[in-house]
Formats: C-alpha cells, structure tokens, sequence
C-alpha cells in the first residue's frame, strides 16, 4: 500500500485511531472509542445535474472556508484533476490573483507536469511560479526528510512536496493542495486501467505474451512507462473484481 492503513502503526502493540473516530481515555486506559463522521447513503435524490450542482457548491463553500486566513494563501498546482479542481474553485471565491506552484523536473520529462499546471494558471489568471528541481536537489532533500516521517511512507511524492513546501514558504505560508482529490474524482491511470479490464479480457492471453517481449518497461521513457502499463494490465484483466482492484493500486499508477 505504501502507507500504514489506520488502525495498524510499525509497533506489534500500539494501534492508531481510525478517522472520522474520538476516544476517551481514564486513567490511562481507554474507556470509549466512537465513530462520529457517518456519510449518509443518498447525499442527492436528484438527477445527475442536481448532484453536480449540489457537489460544486459543497467545494466552494469548503475551499471558501479554507482560504479564510490572516496571512497570504496558495495553492500547489500540478495540473492535475485534483489541484486544477481546487484552484478553480479558489480563484473563483478570491477577488486577487491567486498564488500557485508547481515543481518541474527538467531531467525527467516523463515525470514532469508543469506544461498542464501552467496551461490550468494561464487559463486562470493565477499567479503561477514554478520551482525546478533537480536530481541531486531530491536526493539531498529525501536525507532531511527522513527525519521527519514517523514510520515507513513509500510514496515517492513527499520529496517534491517537501521541496516545493519549502520554496513556497517564502511566499506564503499557507498552501492548499489536492490530497485526496484523485480517489474521489478518479484522477489516476489506475481508475482507467480498471475501466478498460471490463473490454479486455478476451485479449488477456495476447496481452499476457507481451511479458515475454524483450522490452525494458521503466517510468523512466514514455514507451517504458506505456509498455509497464500494457503489462500491467493483463496481470489484472483476468483476475476477479475484488482482486483487480487491489492489485490495480500496486500495478497500474
């Protein structure tokens, strides 16, 4: 998973408290533990534009609500569904330009993004600064870091995170970003690979003799990166529901 699902930590006898819970504790002892966020079943009865326009005006009022500060605010911006999502809805609300970032990577154009984030701001009107970050810069940067995790974290966008927090900070020193945004608007590759098993499965032999190709898959290259893709995918089309989304997490990104 590349994280610590709540309630399990790295220690054998010390449990986390799950989201959306409260716990009450007497002498040293937990005497309570709750639930007080539950998420009703029909937020909207209605047809599906009354449920976006519904959605639309619970983002505002949440990112209205999060802009509220009495210092300058921002907005990292990747270009990607879920920070173009939020800067949309900020610049919206706000009356100046808002501040956006984004880091590119010039030595590794397959990971880099700034052309969408910068097309997002210029359609926008923000006021976008973008923030390189090289090789050695990310190396150097992951020692510090290290020190800051409290337990085992794989995903690899915590360096430039920790990067573009840092740069921004000399800017702003509150910025709102899109965590979270992905899983619930399907922004990632793996939503699409999910979608795509369902039209596959009677190629999944031909897909699965690609694998005995002698072509080096790597996110390094675009064709690397394709090639692990269309791999990927037939490890997953002929699997089960349950198991084509599990292993689409760790397989399609």
């Amino acid at each position: 998973l590349n994280y610590i699902p709540a309630p399990w930590t790295i220690w054998a006898h010390a449990k986390r408290l799950e989201p959306g819970h409260w716990l009450l504790v007497k002498n040293g002892r937990v005497v309570e533990k709750r639930g007080y966020v539950k998420l009703e079943k029909e937020l909207c009865t209605g047809n599906i534009r009354e449920a976006v326009e519904s959605l639309d005006k619970f983002l505002q009022e949440s990112i209205r609500l999060h802009l509220i500060a009495d210092v300058p605010v921002g907005v990292f911006l990747s270009g990607g569904l879920d920070s173009s999502l939020i800067a949309a809805l900020a610049q919206r609300v706000s009356e100046l330009p808002l501040s956006t970032f984004t880091v590119t990577f010039p030595e590794f154009k397959t990971y880099d993004e700034s052309n969408y984030a910068r097309r997002v701001s210029q359609h926008l009107g923000t006021k976008h600064q973008e923030i390189p970050v090289l090789a050695q810069e990310a190396f150097e940067a992951m020692v510090e870091i290290l020190d800051h995790l409290d337990e085992p974290f794989a995903d690899s966008s915590l360096v430039p995170l920790a990067i573009i927090s840092k740069a921004t900070s000399r800017h702003v020193k509150v910025a709102l970003s899109g965590d979270g945004g992905d899983e619930l608007f399907a922004g990632y590759n793996k939503y699409q690979g999910l979608w795509l098993t369902k039209y596959l499965r009677p190629f999944v032999p031909l897909l699965r003799l690609t694998s005995r190709l002698p072509v080096p898959e790597t996110r390094g290259t675009t064709i690397g990166e394709k090639w692990r893709q269309i791999r990927k995918l037939g490890n997953i089309a002929g699997t089960g529901s349950f198991q084509r989304k599990v292993r689409a997490t760790e397989t399609i990104s």
